[in-house]
């Protein structure tokens, strides 16, 4: 075989990263010589000839354009059990052979497969990437601790892990939840129906966290301490969740310890969740619960006409005709929101979120609104510097109003 493979992504790769392969042929100095290439992704083979880098004769070939036309950002309004993130992951082989000689004859090659997600990590900190697994499934956050604070009534808290970076399975959820005082009132247990599978499909799996998404859990609820109770009861201050292998739920942790504490505090302005795609494929949430303000702007298209009106074959003028007609109004609905204090990990964070091509609005009824963060820059504040701060975000909702033609 005249074509080798000398390096190509890890077996599970970000797909909005390089995925460089190289390539070389014993055959590289024939007459019209090319290295042909072949990406398949599911039923879809795409085919490209690249010609030889000239100072090493070598084939350097990145098929993560490609790749990024397969991943889709999902949003579940409705999931309220696990959910396989399908469209968050491919399988990708590319084919490497070639071509040369007068006339140009094909020739056999070799191939590599890998997987790819819906992740895009920072330049610098891909540069030291590496797929390798520990006991731990990866957690897809970015949050800045494992802690959450929440409304009781906030509707979505997503977290999603990657199964192939763990050797334990994610089996059993365990779900502590605890009052004002500290005293567990509820132990819960549930099942991840897609603990065992092994189709690469279902290896990135998500699950609503939020009170409502618990308390509506539609999957196997293995146990409760009170059967009466909901998951979360009415009264908890705080709840922790955290996946087990095997029952009993002793030992054999398979991921992180997760805190979620119920803000109670009373504010007179009205609360609002961003819901953003982090750069690892997990919609995290940051609450804006202070002052806010909503403003439109509109857009209007006219036409001039003529204002006058034949009145008895008289051309009549009335001043309340104008000679300018408007045929399209459009109306954008901004809003500007501001955060309580935050600390510093949190504003670094929040880059993430400026950053973020998909937003979601969740407003106090637990209503979904498609949105996008106007702001364009974001200062990483630190306390050593500007002592106290906060967010503040400008959005625009991601629909227009219309109003009658004039």
């Amino acid at each position: 075989m005249s074509v080798t493979i000398l390096s190509q992504p890890d077996t599970h790769t970000p797909g909005y990263n390089s995925q460089y392969f190289v390539a070389t042929s014993t055959q590289s100095n024939q007459t019209n010589f090319k290295y042909v290439v072949s990406v398949t992704i599911g039923p879809d083979t795409i085919t490209e000839k690249i010609n030889k880098r000239p100072d090493n004769s070598l084939l350097y070939f990145d098929p993560s354009r490609i790749v990024q036309s397969y991943l889709e950002n999902t949003f579940s309004r409705t999931a309220l059990d696990f959910e396989a993130v399908a469209d968050s992951i491919i399988y990708v082989t590319v084919g490497v052979t070639e071509e040369y000689g007068d006339p140009v004859s094909g020739f056999a090659g070799a191939s590599g497969s890998y997987y790819a997600w819906n992740a895009a990590y920072n330049t610098h900190d891909f540069s030291s990437y590496s797929y390798s697994t520990t006991a731990l499934s990866k957690d897809l956050t970015l949050a800045p601790s494992l802690t959450d604070e929440i409304n009781f009534n906030q509707q979505f808290l997503y977290k999603t892990w990657h199964k192939a970076f763990g050797t334990k399975k994610l089996r059993y959820l365990s779900i502590t939840a605890f009052d004002s005082s500290g005293t567990t009132i509820q132990d819960s247990v549930i099942e991840n129906a897609f603990y065992n599978v092994t189709d690469y499909t279902q290896n990135i799996i998500r699950l609503n966290c939020s009170p409502y998404g618990l308390n509506n859990f539609t999957g196997t609820v293995v146990s409760k301490s009170d059967p009466a109770q909901d998951i979360i009861p009415s009264s908890t201050t705080q709840y922790t969740y955290y996946f087990y292998e095997v029952l009993p739920v002793i030992g054999n942790i398979a991921s992180n310890v997760y805190t979620v504490n119920i803000d109670t505090m009373c504010y007179k302005y009205d609360r609002y969740v961003l819901h953003f795609l982090n750069r690892l494929d997990n919609p995290d949430s940051f609450t804006f619960e202070l002052l806010n303000r909503s403003t439109a702007e509109k857009k209007i298209a006219e036409y001039k006409r003529n204002p006058y009106e034949n009145v008895s074959n008289t051309l009549t003028y009335y001043n309340d005709k104008a000679d300018s007609f408007t045929y399209s109004t459009t109306i954008t609905n901004k809003m500007v929101l501001n955060s309580d204090w935050i600390t510093d990990a949190q504003s670094l964070w929040l880059k993430d979120m400026i950053m973020s091509p998909t937003v979601i609005l969740e407003d106090s009824t637990g209503a979904l609104f498609a949105v996008k963060i106007t702001d364009t820059s974001w200062e990483s504040k630190l306390k050593v510097n500007d002592r106290i701060f906060n967010a503040t975000i400008n959005i625009e909702f991601k629909y227009q109003d219309i109003r009658q033609r004039g």
